[in-house]
């Protein structure tokens, strides 16, 4: 599932890629980056909140892919509309949220799954981009 999920982002920007708005150098920026920083965050962010469950870290994994490509492709296209990206967030939570419920068996458990690993791992990347941001601007 987690290699069909990324092989689609790669197809859509190969059939695509003389009429995307991107380079692969700008897919590898805002696609790679921030899944990988994403999962690592969010897995840590289960950890402190307690969960144990293998199934459940691992599936954070591929719940994470199928959300975070496809928002970090959309926002090559919108990338300077703030109501774009909160929607988006709102959307990706509420997905998540689902998704965990059918691990966790617990909606508000799952809410709260979704709802902490997305504010966190959101304002890591606020943080990082204001920081990247500083530090070019210097």
């Amino acid at each position: 599932l987690l290699a069909a999920a990324l092989m689609m982002g790669h197809l859509i920007v190969l059939a695509n890629r003389d009429s995307l708005p991107f380079s692969s150098w700008e897919y590898t920026i805002f696609v790679w980056i921030p899944l990988i920083a994403t999962i690592l965050i969010e897995y840590g962010v289960l950890r402190l909140l307690g969960e144990r469950r293998k199934e459940v870290l691992f599936s954070s994994v591929l719940i994470n892919t199928f959300t975070n490509v496809p928002l970090n492709l959309s926002l090559l296209y919108y990338p300077n509309n703030i109501v774009y990206v909160l929607v988006a967030e709102v959307l990706v939570v509420i997905v998540e949220a689902f998704c965990y419920r059918w691990l966790v068996g617990n909606f508000k458990q799952a809410f709260a799954y979704s709802l902490f690993c997305n504010l966190i791992s959101f304002l890591t990347g606020v943080l990082l981009i204001l920081v990247v941001l500083m530090v070019i601007c210097k």
